[in-house]
């Protein structure tokens, strides 16, 4: 979704908030951590 707001073919004219990008990013960086460590500690 943060990829695709970008592509003006999809969001035309829209312009995503630089801050709500850094938040996504942030947000997958964290659950990506999360998850891995959860799987981690299943092993």
């Amino acid at each position: 979704m943060l990829i695709a707001i970008y592509k003006r073919k999809i969001a035309g004219d829209y312009r995503h908030p630089i801050p709500y990008t850094i938040a996504g990013i942030v947000v997958i960086v964290l659950t990506t951590w999360m998850s891995i460590s959860s799987l981690m500690r299943v092993s």
